[in-house]
């Protein structure tokens, strides 16, 4: 086992003659792979032998090397391929896992320039080999590697490794994922979701990096969502990378944090996680004055002096308005004279106005309310009462007739004097008293001071009036 422990000194039997020297172990393919440098002179280390990780289905002659000159040795296996150090032909060959494509030449002599590859490892993006002795006028003492694919041959990729005779390295996946935290600030709730967010995932590793799922933790995980997933199931080779895309769609008002996580075989934070933050907003409305009493006012006279009614937002959030109208049991005698709410979205801190007028065509106690509806989930309707009280004026006169009595033609009878007072609720405008009637031209005013007079709920003016005949009867 990797702690030491448990040895088992037979786990693999290999029939007698074998000579095992170079070997590689891959999970991913549950394969044991070596280099068998058994075999007549001339024909040694020529073949390949593979076994289950289990130690069964051992197969000695898994791949023959049926080229002059090659002497296996070392051996290395990622899930693309075999790799193995050529001693006699002094190169790097290769082969597919099930045995296939063998490419004694994968890395040539004349690139490999060594007269003893020693060693050999792979991990996601390069072979490595170790160069023990060096040739004429190319120092020996390092560590040479190429890509998967055979190119970009790096000679003395490490220099004075001190004659190195095995080569490994560390196959890491390891994930990153960027920005490592989301902010989508604020967003009405219950708008849907906001503009989309991408995490860039990158295998910063040497190894491939297997993304398992993603999914969203935390106290509010609720309020957000992966809106697309490009890495659930995705092996990504070392420098590949995936998005996903994650939103925020709050329903609850307030702070709202969460994680998205993304499982992975890394050998680091296998369970990487990029933090979500987010503000649920919301409108709040508020208006004023909430009510308003418009006192009296005389029936037939027109609308009164408007007042304005302010609609403010204190919330968070743009406040939408809908329509402005006027219910209630009289919403006919009032009127809105202006209004630059309906239809309008109100930002926060700022505010809309709506005047109102009375204007009342019957007498008597009379109301309404002004009705604006918004988007505020606590307050739909925000209302403000309006009260007024329609009156009328009225007259009396006194008293109601005068008998002037027996004059003689000619001759004036004495006057007499008719007092006209204001008995409604609304001032008496008096515009003119005069005579009228067949026989008005026998008499005549001789006085008055209601001529354009205005006499409030209680006041009076007089008037007097002669009777002077000119005819008899």
């Amino acid at each position: 086992r990797i702690n030491g422990r448990q040895v088992n000194k037979r786990f693999l039997v290999l029939p007698q003659g074998v000579e095992p020297s170079g070997l590689a172990v891959s999970s991913e393919l549950n394969a044991i792979y070596w280099t068998d440098r058994s075999g007549p002179i001339g024909f040694r280390g020529r073949k390949i032998g593979r076994a289950n990780l289990d130690g069964s289905g051992v197969n000695v002659n898994f791949l023959r090397l049926l080229v002059r000159g090659i002497l296996a040795s070392d051996i290395a296996v990622s899930p693309g391929g075999l790799y193995w150090t050529d001693h006699r032909g002094q190169r790097v060959g290769r082969a597919n896992p099930d045995g296939s494509g063998v490419n004694p030449n994968f890395v040539p002599a004349s690139q490999a320039r060594t007269t003893l590859p020693s060693g050999i490892a792979v991990d996601g993006s390069h072979v490595y080999w170790g160069d023990m002795i060096g040739r004429i006028f190319a120092p020996g003492n390092s560590i040479s590697r190429a890509k998967l694919d055979g190119s970009n041959v790096e000679r003395q990729f490490i220099q004075n490794a001190n004659r190195p005779w095995g080569v490994a390295v560390e196959r890491a996946p390891l994930i990153s994922a960027t920005p490592g935290r989301i902010n989508f600030g604020d967003r009405p709730v219950n708008t849907g979701p906001g503009g989309a967010r991408a995490t860039r995932v990158e295998n910063v590793g040497n190894w491939p990096l297997q993304v398992f799922s993603t999914s969203l933790r935390g106290v509010d995980a609720d309020q957000f969502a992966i809106t697309g997933d490009g890495c659930s199931g995705q092996t990504l080779p070392p420098g590949a990378t995936c998005t996903v895309d994650s939103t925020f769609n709050p329903t609850v008002p307030g702070g709202k944090r969460a994680k998205l996580n993304i499982e992975s075989n890394s050998v680091e934070r296998p369970n990487k996680r990029v933090r979500l933050l987010g503000v649920g907003t919301q409108a709040e409305v508020a208006i004023s004055p909430t009510s308003k009493d418009f006192g009296d006012r005389r029936v037939g006279s027109g609308p009164s002096s408007a007042v304005d009614f302010t609609v403010s937002n204190n919330g968070a959030a743009p406040l939408a308005v809908g329509t402005v109208s006027l219910a209630g049991d009289d919403p006919n005698q009032f009127d809105i004279t202006s209004d630059t709410c309906t239809g309008t979205s109100v930002a926060p801190g700022a505010s809309c106005d709506i005047g109102v007028a009375f204007d009342p065509s019957t007498a008597g106690d009379l109301s309404a309310s002004l009705r604006v509806p918004t988007n505020d989930p606590n307050v739909p309707v925000t209302t403000a009462g309006l009260e007024g009280r329609g009156i009328t004026a009225a007259a009396a006169i006194a008293p109601r007739s005068a008998d002037f009595g027996t004059v003689d033609v000619g001759k004036h009878g004495d006057s007499k004097t008719f007092t006209v007072t204001s008995v409604g609720e609304a001032p008496l405008d008096v515009t003119r008293v005069q005579l009228t009637g067949a026989d008005a031209g026998q008499f005549s005013i001789t006085g008055t001071d209601c001529n354009g007079a205005t006499l409030l709920p209680g006041g009076t003016c007089e008037a007097t009036v002669d009777f002077a005949p000119t005819v008899g009867g």
